[in-house]
């Protein structure tokens, strides 16, 4: 899908055709509109398809006119709807001339804020700044999602606090995964910001310098609380793990000192039931069911003095 949008008096707006100013939104693009907009615009296809590739890891590249940033952005992780999990994949911001081009393989709401008219004092012919403006709405959205994540993990370990199972245990194990794909994909990102900071992949402005700033400064605080939940996260499974082996052993001390207290009634009803004769006083059938209890008891006593049980 191909999307062309350019500001106008009354917002940014969706046109027919490409024009000085706009901005191209391609949400997976085919093979057809990847090489009409490459020969169109004369842009290498490897970098309109670079994003298509989940597996790209956000970097700068530069060739003749044409300027590619790939950066990672946050979204909701869809293959487990059955638990609360996030994921990142790569979005390509290319420049061409006054010409403004986003790839990614699928819809995200970063995108549809800006041509939807959320985002304020923003103008696809101020190119550069365009840019900067989109990479601070990533980096917001990774704020947004870290602080859901905490908002999950507290709501689990109240949860956890009163009854352990394992579908919380199970949430937190993707909360886990969730934070370690965000700090890769946002020390990635930092490492774009410092490139563009220098000045030599798009021409900074005054204030320019300042947007690149706030967004260095939102990435840098998403990287310390991504980091912090994830130790968080791991100080809480780590103790959650303990309390459940703690308890199973705690299970297995009970169930040994039931097979000890119950092997003497077993061996005393095994010897008064083989039909010997010279047992004592096997003429009396309570005579076996006395010993046992008094067995019993007498072990019992062992386990509790010796503090076995505890």
């Amino acid at each position: 899908m191909v999307k062309i949008y350019k500001s106008l008096e009354n917002g940014i707006c969706e046109i027919e055709e490409i024009l000085s100013g706009s901005w191209i939104n391609m949400i997976n693009p085919n093979k057809e509109e990847v090489t009409k907009i490459s020969n169109k615009l004369n842009v290498p296809i490897e970098f309109i398809t670079a994003a298509l590739d989940a597996n790209e890891k956000p970097r700068v590249e530069i060739e003749d006119d044409v300027k590619l940033i790939i950066v990672d952005i946050p979204t909701i992780d869809t293959d487990m709807p059955e638990y609360e999990a996030y994921s990142t994949f790569p979005m390509s911001i290319i420049v061409v001339n006054d010409i403004i081009i986003t790839v990614c393989t699928h819809n995200t709401s970063i995108l549809n804020e800006i041509f939807g008219g959320k985002v304020k004092d923003i103008k696809t012919n101020f190119k550069n700044r365009f840019v900067f403006r989109i990479l601070i709405r990533v980096a917001q959205r990774f704020l947004l999602y870290l602080s859901k994540i905490e908002q999950t993990s507290n709501k689990i370990e109240k949860q956890l606090n009163e009854t352990l199972k394992n579908k919380e245990l199970l949430q937190l194990l993707a909360l886990s995964k969730s934070l370690i794909y965000f700090k890769a994909s946002l020390k990635s990102n930092e490492a774009i910001l410092r490139k563009i900071m220098r000045g030599r992949i798009l021409k900074l402005y005054e204030e320019d310098k300042e947007l690149l700033e706030d967004a260095s400064i939102e990435v840098a605080q998403a990287i310390d609380m991504a980091s912090s939940y994830a130790e968080i996260l791991k100080a809480t499974m780590e103790t959650y793990s303990s309390v459940v082996s703690n308890n199973l052993n705690i299970i297995m001390k009970v169930l040994a000192i039931i097979t000890i207290v119950m092997t003497v009634p077993e061996i005393i009803f095994g010897f008064y039931g083989m039909n010997v004769s010279s047992l004592p006083l096997s003429q009396y059938s309570w005579f076996p069911i006395v010993i046992s209890l008094v067995g019993g008891l007498l072990i019992w006593g062992i386990l509790k003095t010796v503090k076995f049980h505890k």
